[in-house]
């Protein structure tokens, strides 16, 4: 096979589900974080795989929330990306989507695709409490509730907003201050919503963060967000992907240059050369993973030093956090990057 292999373990992501699960207080909704393909791991059998436990799925885009439905999924999908048209609107009425209102203008779109498609569409209010990237606060937030109040075709289910530095106690306890005032108030407007603040990082960070329910993202694929380093022992949680690729030809240095770069005069004795470059999600100068390549990784393969017989299987990492270390980047992104061009082998125990 020329392709590199994901292998992706759903054992360990139920298991990590029922970490994060006992942390939470009875009736606290759980909604799993399925976007960006499930940070690479793939949205559809992670999804599959959590229907009946999680309370529901977060996805970024309508389009990603179609392809959950068109996999078999039931439960509530969120849309984190507010719509900005009237086709996104009117498919996420048309498949079930729970939309996010974050202005008058997304509660327009939101409202027109709901008459379009003839029937109500479920909002979640998205409130900006110090992140600074979506949503409303104060007297703009309270003239989009009343504005919300008065628009047909639109229900609202919940209030979200998102903590930007989790492990700051301080920073995160004056978010919760103004998100709880802002719940409070939409609860009164509209009845029994499920008002939520706290990803992986804030679900950790404690109760007073939890709210009606949490959103677990990277903790389910085995991960901790910066700054939640301390709870690695107690948690327990275990990475879900691990990464391989293959060896294609291995030769004796002949001298001149190693993939693109001068080799300086120094002799690399055997060289391996592997399926992995930049293209599969690797940063160019950031050595991929245990192969340990030298020089700069080519588009589609690198370096190494050694022998092996040809297609033998060589693994890239079991944990994305070292190569995220290598990359000088965090392990959401390498985990949604190096999946891209995988294919994907799925462990089912």
């Amino acid at each position: 096979m020329q392709e590199n292999i994901a292998v992706i373990s759903l054992k360990n992501i139920r298991y990590n589900f029922t970490v994060f699960k006992k942390r939470l207080c009875a009736g606290t909704k759980f909604f799993a974080v399925v976007k960006a393909d499930a940070y690479g791991h793939g949205a559809e059998r992670v999804s599959e795989t959590l229907e009946g436990l999680a309370d529901g799925f977060v996805v970024t885009s309508v389009r990603e929330g179609i392809a959950l439905r068109a996999s078999g999924v039931q439960g509530e999908i969120l849309v984190l990306t507010p719509p900005i048209g009237l086709d996104d609107a009117f498919l996420a009425a048309a498949h079930g989507l729970t939309l996010t209102v974050c202005s008058a203008s997304a509660l327009r779109f939101a409202a027109a695709g709901a008459e379009k498609d003839g029937k109500p569409v479920a909002v979640h209010i998205k409130v900006n409490t110090g992140m600074n990237r979506l949503g409303l606060c104060g007297a703009p937030l309270k003239k989009l509730f009343s504005l919300t109040e008065r628009t047909d075709g639109v229900r609202v289910r919940g209030i979200y907003s998102h903590l930007y530095a989790p492990a700051d106690a301080e920073a995160s306890d004056a978010q919760r201050c103004i998100f709880e005032s802002a719940a409070e108030e939409a609860k009164d407007r509209f009845g029994g919503i499920v008002c939520h603040l706290a990803a992986t990082g804030g679900t950790l960070a404690g109760q007073r963060f939890h709210f009606d329910g949490v959103r677990i993202g990277i903790g389910l694929y085995g991960y901790l967000p910066g700054g939640f380093e301390g709870f690695a022992p107690a948690l327990g949680l275990r990475p879900a992907m691990r990464l391989y690729t293959h060896v294609l030809q291995s030769h004796h240095f002949t001298g001149g240059g190693v993939g693109y770069a001068r080799a300086d005069g120094a002799d690399y004795g055997d060289l391996t050369v592997c399926r992995l470059g930049y293209a599969d999600g690797f940063l160019r100068s950031g050595g991929g993973g245990r192969l340990r390549a030298i020089g700069n990784l080519c588009m589609d393969g690198c370096v190494r030093q050694g022998r092996a017989k040809s297609g033998q299987r060589r693994a890239v990492f079991f944990s994305a956090d070292k190569v995220a270390e290598d990359c000088k980047t965090i392990s959401y992104e390498v985990l949604c990057a190096a999946a891209k061009r995988a294919v994907k082998i799925y462990e089912e125990c």
